[in-house]
């Protein structure tokens, strides 16, 4: 069998899979929400839909992804399904099980025989990064979305609610002659509301920061916001709490008839705060609004 026979076959066993997996949580409760992907400037997504099991149908098989989007921009859709029954939670943590083993042979086969590959459009321009095997086998599959895994969570649920994460990722600068060079060469590429003169003006005073309060023995870091992204907050009758950050709905467990599916729905994704003033160990304070170095002051005990 060759390469992209060996693929689509992968494929259409991954789908029957999950067909499976639908008749088996059909006619639970579950609450599911659809998510677009990021926006770039504030770093956050927005809510596209919500509903029930018809929802959980579409975010099992959505593996397609529209011309231009960005490979690694994916829809998520958090949610949880309810599954009274233990013996069929039981039935469905089996074919999540052999699913989630498909997927991971899938990715594992996209691994070995392809490449990454980029898509250029008449204009030249590079709109679109794939797996080259899986892009002749299945044009506008996203590996991401087709190789997540599915989760399910085993103790008895108590409740669920969602809820939204805001963090910030941090960079320790091991070499600041280095980390100063780089700022030097963006002197010949200013955005596009400044001078040249001004671009100029604005690197020079944040190198200047930069060097007083490494002089003054003051923690200089890179700090960038990260993506805005969905938590799900579970609690058990036996086990400690658990947070998780969904890309697909879970499967839960609970006999009862009269548990909250979700104690607390989950609202309008915030916008991620530009800067950082505060934490439990720092003061923050943002060195230039157009980069990312922040001069980090250790609070007083």
């Amino acid at each position: 069998m060759d390469k992209i026979s060996h693929v689509l076959t992968m494929f259409n066993s991954i789908n029957t899979e999950i067909n499976k997996l639908a008749e088996l949580y059909k006619g639970s409760a579950a609450q599911v929400y659809k998510l677009s992907v990021l926006d770039p400037l504030n770093k956050s997504p927005e809510i596209m839909d919500q509903g029930g099991i018809e929802l959980a149908d579409i975010a099992f098989s959505h593996f397609k992804q529209e011309p231009g989007e960005v490979v690694k921009h994916v829809n998520r859709y958090p949610g949880v399904i309810l599954i009274q029954s233990l013996e069929e939670f039981k039935q469905i943590k089996q074919q999540i099980l052999t699913i989630n083993q498909e997927k991971s042979a899938f990715k594992a086969f996209l691994s070995e025989h392809g490449r990454a590959n980029n898509i250029i459009n008449e204009l030249g321009e590079s709109v679109y990064t794939t797996n080259d095997l899986l892009y002749k086998s299945l044009p506008m599959t996203n590996q991401l979305m087709i190789t997540r895994q599915i989760e399910f969570y085993e103790p008895q649920i108590k409740s669920a609610s969602f809820s939204w994460n805001l963090d910030y990722i941090h960079q320790n600068i091991d070499n600041f002659d280095k980390e100063l060079s780089k700022l030097k060469l963006k002197i010949s590429s200013p955005p596009s509301l400044l001078t040249r003169h001004e671009w100029s003006s604005e690197i020079g005073k944040l190198i200047d920061s930069i060097n007083q309060f490494l002089d003054a023995k003051i923690l200089v870091k890179i700090i960038r916001p990260k993506p805005v992204e969905p938590v799900l907050y579970l609690t058990f009758d036996n086990t400690q709490p658990q947070t998780i950050k969904p890309k697909l709905p879970i499967f839960i467990y609970s006999p009862s008839k009269q548990i909250d599916l979700v104690r607390k729905a989950l609202t309008t994704a915030p916008n991620h705060p530009k800067d950082l003033t505060k934490g439990r160990k720092y003061n923050y304070q943002r060195l230039s609004p157009y980069f990312n170095y922040y001069a980090c002051r250790e609070l007083s005990s």
